[in-house]
């Protein structure tokens, strides 16, 4: 049983490197975002960031998939959100929890079909537009949330020159 990456060896630069720099790079946005009410949504940008930066040069990674991704799945949670808000407001019989989970299930879904369509798959994407349905938000956050990955993708597009696949 191997227990680490037979690269790191030749690698392990660049694997400080990259890491580093991922985390230097979560630190800064994370100063301009309320941590505790976007929990999900910064879970996402997490996962976003390891792609990043782990395989800078993989399908996901690409600027189009990551931005693309980013603003679908934004998209979608807050159609979703919106629509769930009726519901609840016009008082249909639905329990509220069932109607929490056809709208995530709703969402995970409608995205991923979106996502596969436009050629923008980006799997943290999904994460966003389910962090939309399942918490609250404003329209700052989404917009801070995409200003974030938009720098973190010019980043990794400016560093890319001295990133390698650590996978």
């Amino acid at each position: 049983m191997k227990l680490l990456d037979e690269k790191f060896k030749t690698n392990y630069k660049n694997y400080m490197f990259q890491c580093t720099v991922a985390a230097a790079i979560t630190f800064v946005i994370f100063l301009f975002v309320d941590i505790v009410s976007s929990m999900v949504i910064l879970a996402a940008y997490g996962a976003t960031t390891f792609i990043a930066f782990t395989m800078p040069w993989g399908y996901a990674a690409r600027p189009r998939n990551i931005i693309g991704g980013y603003f679908v799945g934004s998209i979608v949670g807050i159609l979703i959100h919106s629509i769930q808000g009726i519901l609840l407001n016009a008082h249909i019989l639905i329990n509220n929890h069932l109607l929490l989970l056809i709208s995530s299930a709703l969402c995970v879904g409608i995205t991923s079909i979106i996502l596969v369509i436009t050629d923008t798959e980006h799997p943290p994407a999904v994460g966003m537009a389910l962090g939309l349905i399942i918490n609250e938000w404003n329209f700052l956050s989404i917009f801070i949330t995409l200003t974030a990955i938009i720098a973190l993708t010019i980043a990794k597009e400016a560093l890319k020159p001295h990133l390698i696949n650590l996978k």
